[in-house]
């Protein structure tokens, strides 16, 4: 045991009972007692008694015995501190005076108390924090982008209806010109069928989260999918004056997909390419093979999107809420990525913000057969 053993006072005897590793040192730093805890902890030994403390091996990454027990024994003020062993137990290091009752020091006492499952607790409770705090961040982004979003759907479905409800009561009065009864009837017509086009992509969007939506697979060629999609936009092209050009080859075969549904794709990429390409500009559809994926290329001559917003660019709920104001609700962008999806595909975007153009690709695999060999 120790020299103190046998005549320790009460406290010395509480501490050999608690398990608490403990040293006493006098006032020139040399060992003269430990309890059975510190033996273990520090590899002390009974014959290590009146030696000085600096000789005891060095059990931690950190701290100084001697400097600590100096400064306590000058000032006889107490000095907390933590420190870890090179096992990887952290430990509360406390120095105290060994005081008389007449306050006279007798030397020190240093107690060494594992804190690690403090620490491990600490360090959990620390990380369930932090995930909090982002579960909430995301919670609150997530609400403010429903909240836009929802603004946004509101406001595109309004447009369609206010062009409808003027003209209705242009057409109720009884004044329209009969040479201005014709545009008015096919602005209605294009408003209806733009708030429709909105309602579908709303409710495909809605089976696409639910899981109900199916494709109707079939092998297609896929360079009449996308001529198909082009001829349906033409006209709209031809009336803004911007030329329309598409390169399509017929080497690659028969893709197995929902060609409804592929074309649905192609033509809301092409209605948002179109629709933020200035009028008298340029649109290039290309469709080539490139290892295995079969890609669709949508280019203009638009003034390009901000960096920022790219990765945005096919989610509906997310980005700048402005931005899809001029460029829609990004609906039917955010369809499109989810139906290429669904098909093993993707869609993505490039585009220098300041210069002109935005190339947008689709990109479909192939079948295995039309695959390259690997070398």
């Amino acid at each position: 045991m120790s020299a103190l053993e046998g005549h320790a006072p009460d406290p010395v005897q509480m501490l050999h009972s608690t398990g608490i590793a403990a040293v006493w040192l006098d006032t020139q730093l040399k060992v003269r007692g430990f309890t059975p805890a510190a033996r273990d902890l520090l590899e002390i030994a009974a014959t290590d008694v009146g030696r000085p403390v600096a000789h005891l091996p060095c059990k931690f990454t950190d701290g100084e015995l001697m400097e600590n027990a100096t400064r306590v024994l000058a000032s006889a003020v107490p000095i907390d501190a933590e420190v870890r062993s090179h096992s990887g137990r952290d430990y509360l290091w406390r120095t105290l005076p060994d005081l008389t009752r007449d306050q006279r020091i007798l030397g020190a006492v240093i107690t060494f108390t594992d804190i690690s499952n403090r620490r491990q607790m600490e360090s959990a409770l620390q990380r369930e924090l932090q995930n909090a705090q982002r579960l909430r961040v995301s919670a609150e982004a997530a609400n403010r982008a429903m909240d836009e979003f929802i603004a946004t759907v509101s406001h595109d479905l309004r447009t369609p209806l206010n062009t409808i409800g003027l003209w209705s009561r242009m057409f109720a009065s009884g004044k329209v010109p009969e040479q201005t009864l014709l545009e008015g009837a096919r602005m209605i017509g294009r408003a209806a069928a733009a708030q429709q086009q909105l309602i579908d992509d709303l409710v495909d969007l809605a089976s696409l989260v639910c899981g109900r939506l199916r494709l109707e697979l079939c092998d297609t060629q896929l360079s009449d999918v996308i001529a198909g999609a082009v001829g349906m936009l033409r006209p709209l092209a031809d009336s803004r004056g911007i030329a329309l050009q598409s390169q399509l080859h017929d080497e690659i075969g028969p893709l197995r997909c929902d060609p409804g549904r592929i074309q649905q794709v192609l033509y809301n990429l092409l209605a948002n390419v179109l629709k933020l390409t200035p009028d008298g500009g340029q649109v290039h559809v290309r469709f080539a093979r490139r290892e295995d994926f079969a890609h669709i290329e949508l280019s203009d001559s638009g003034p390009g999107i901000p960096a920022d917003l790219l990765p945005y660019l096919f989610d509906g709920l997310q980005g700048d809420a402005g931005h899809r104001r001029n460029a829609g609700a990004g609906l039917g962008l955010a369809l499109a990525q989810q139906l290429t999806r669904l098909h093993g595909g993707s869609v993505t975007a490039r585009s220098n913000a300041g210069s002109p153009g935005t190339t947008i690709t689709m990109s479909l695999p192939l079948p295995l057969a039309e695959r390259a060999e690997p070398r």
